[in-house]
């Protein structure tokens, strides 16, 4: 997952055949997606109900950036984690990191929020911990006033493409990643 930029929108014809016509051939492709959380939901099923018995969600704000980068890349924005955690430990087994998208949002005249990172395993996503962790956030973000969350991911992730099928989140473009031949 991710809100970075995405390359050049798959629907932007002219600047992709730009592109292509000097030299550049598409390397990787991210697909975009969003939600609304007015009508959310989190789905339900036995494994989340045994995960809700087990784990707790607990929200991380003001996140202190990992490195430099980040700390230049993320200085102004507001962002909050979300740990998925065994409920007798303080230590996260997985997470998602999302910031306040205000600067885009306030054009849209709703306030979105955008996952920058999602940190998981595949036994994670196998076991349903990443769907009950971004199920979770989720209503959280949505209780906090969030109306629409924006994602992207790699087109090759098919098993983080089925979780934000079921959570209904859904693609409305692809960003295409160039690179230069030769």
């Amino acid at each position: 997952g991710g809100s970075r930029l995405p390359g050049v929108l798959a629907s932007d014809v002219e600047q992709t055949a730009l592109f292509q016509s000097t030299g550049y051939r598409e390397r990787e492709r991210r697909i975009l997606l969003n939600r609304s959380l007015t009508d959310f939901r989190t789905p339900v099923d036995r494994r989340l109900m045994q995960l809700r018995r087990r784990c707790q969600v607990v929200s991380v704000h003001d996140v202190t950036p990992d490195n430099w980068w980040e700390s230049c890349v993320w200085m102004h924005a507001n962002r909050t984690r979300y740990e998925l955690r065994f409920k007798d430990s303080e230590d996260a087994l997985i997470s998602a990191t999302f910031w306040d998208i205000v600067p885009l949002s306030k054009s849209w005249g709703v306030q979105a929020v955008g996952m920058v990172r999602l940190e998981d395993t595949s036994e994670a996503r196998s076991e349903g911990m990443t769907t009950f962790l971004l199920a979770e956030a989720f209503l959280d973000l949505q209780r906090n006033g969030a109306a629409v969350i924006e994602t992207q991911l790699f087109a090759r992730d098919t098993s983080l493409v089925a979780i934000f099928k079921e959570l209904g989140i859904v693609a409305y473009d692809e960003g295409v990643l160039f690179a230069k031949e030769g």
